[in-house]
């Protein structure tokens, strides 16, 4: 038996309420401070504060999610550009959701 919490799985409806149980309040906090703190450290490489601005968990939660939907696009092994291709090939969510920049940002 694995360590945990014993949970009855058969009341979880979406997948959103199973992903909730994996990414609990207290884990996205912690990779919010986490990151923030990676991006204090690297923030003296950049000119512009909004290159380098700190995050809190709706981004995470974000970025989280256009790396779900990659996967389940079968587009994780595409190009970070192809994704957000403007010719009409792209998967749209991901231009509407961040910046290229911000995102190959989020992932370093």
């Amino acid at each position: 038996m694995l360590p945990g919490e014993p949970r009855n799985l058969r009341h979880f409806k979406t997948p959103l309420d199973i992903w909730n149980i994996l990414f609990s309040d207290e884990i996205l906090n912690t990779i919010v401070t986490c990151t923030n703190q990676k991006i204090e450290v690297v923030s003296e490489k950049f000119v512009r504060d909004r290159d380098h601005k700190t995050t809190d968990v709706l981004e995470i939660k974000a970025l989280f999610g256009l790396l779900y939907l990659a996967s389940i696009r079968r587009a994780n092994h595409l190009n970070t550009e192809d994704l957000w291709k403007t010719d009409g090939t792209e998967i749209e969510a991901f231009r509407l959701t961040m910046r290229i920049g911000r995102f190959r940002f989020l992932l370093r």
